[in-house]
């Protein structure tokens, strides 16, 4: 790469002084725009793994409570990643970890693998129900006792299934004020189209309907619920940063606080949780109890210390208030994540 003598930036086209190396304004050096191969790999590993990068910057300031939120809006923004961007940076890390450990312990083929084992036994079980029919018509009907015995013998070495003759459809839950379960016989699953079930078992109501519907689709394919639920999780994370933010922003209604900073200090907190949770899946998967007793007193301690530089309280009024946002967060997250889950079960 060669020094340039242009009198204008080619990055921000600020005017340059003559001679210079560097941009005043953006800090870019003053080139003809060539550039080799080896400068292209020496920029990139410059840029990612220098120490005082902006990645390495804020994750290390990430980890002191409170400081890139009070940084932030002390005007020194520059210097570190925006809330917003290094909360999906954590989210990525995080989702890319739990992915790699799922995909290591075959856990998520194992739950596949069991959705589909479910519907070759039921059709297995169908064949199986089909023949002992057969076989009592033989005997109760036409006397043909050899038939019936051959039939018999061949359940016996076939080892096919037996299944009940009905199946309970629907979601087991006396808060529901539609009909909560339907008796469906397990050949009309099989065979009879979902409008016939519907207009056999008088499946009457918009969402008696859907349950079923989705409750057969369910059982013949769930591990379709759970992709579309994880793959659509991103809107119940970003939903419940505006909800974080709501509660601060109740909790401290007699201070002179915006909800963006809330927002922001929401951004930050999360994107710990997040960066701490990928760390300890990558070293302590394996020890769910160690897992839980990182991730717990960590997740605390941190935002209890954030809460107290920022909002600037003192230990009690700190403590009280630390308590009544988890406590309310958590009722709503809850609400949340089963109305999240709710909606991914009848949209799939």
């Amino acid at each position: 790469m060669r020094d340039s003598s242009d009198q204008v930036c080619r990055n921000c086209q600020a005017p340059l002084p003559s001679p210079v190396r560097y941009c005043p304004e953006c800090g870019q050096k003053n080139t003809d725009g060539k550039i080799t191969v080896q400068e292209m790999i020496g920029e990139f590993i410059n840029h990612v793994f220098n120490v005082d990068s902006k990645l390495f910057r804020t994750l290390r300031d990430l980890f002191i409570p409170g400081k890139l939120t009070d940084e932030y809006f002390k005007g020194r923004r520059t210097r570190y990643y925006h809330p917003m961007r290094i909360f999906i940076f954590t989210g990525i890390a995080l989702f890319a970890a739990l992915s790699l450990k799922l995909k290591n312990a075959e856990q998520m083929e194992s739950i596949v693998e069991r959705g589909k084992s479910h519907t070759r036994k039921l059709e297995r079980g169908l064949i199986y129900s089909e023949l002992d029919s057969l076989k009592n018509t033989m005997v109760m009907e036409k006397n043909d006792t050899l038939t019936a015995g051959v039939l018999d013998e061949y359940l016996y070495r076939s080892k096919l299934p037996k299944i009940s003759d009905s199946m309970s459809i629907g979601i087991n839950s006396k808060l529901l004020i539609v009909k909560s379960r339907f008796k469906v016989a397990t050949k009309d699953l099989a065979e009879l189209s979902m409008d016939e079930i519907f207009e056999k078992y008088k499946v009457e109501g918009l969402a008696n309907q859907i349950q079923v519907k989705q409750s057969i689709k369910t059982m013949s394919d769930g591990d379709s619920l759970l992709y579309f639920i994880l793959s659509n999780s991103i809107w119940i994370i970003l939903l419940l940063m505006v909800v974080f933010a709501s509660v601060l922003k109740l909790v401290y209604i007699r201070h002179d606080f915006l909800f963006v900073e809330h927002l922001v200090f929401s951004f930050h907190t999360h994107a710990f949780t997040q960066f701490v949770a990928t760390i300890g899946l990558l070293f302590l998967s394996e020890k769910p109890i160690l897992l839980v007793l990182f991730l717990l007193p960590s997740q605390t301690i941190y935002t209890y210390h954030a809460m107290k530089r920022l909002y600037q309280q003192g230990f009690w009024k700190t403590n009280f208030k630390y308590f009544l946002v988890n406590m309310l967060y958590s009722a709503i997250s809850l609400v949340l994540v089963v109305i999240g889950f709710l909606v991914g079960f009848v949209l799939f």
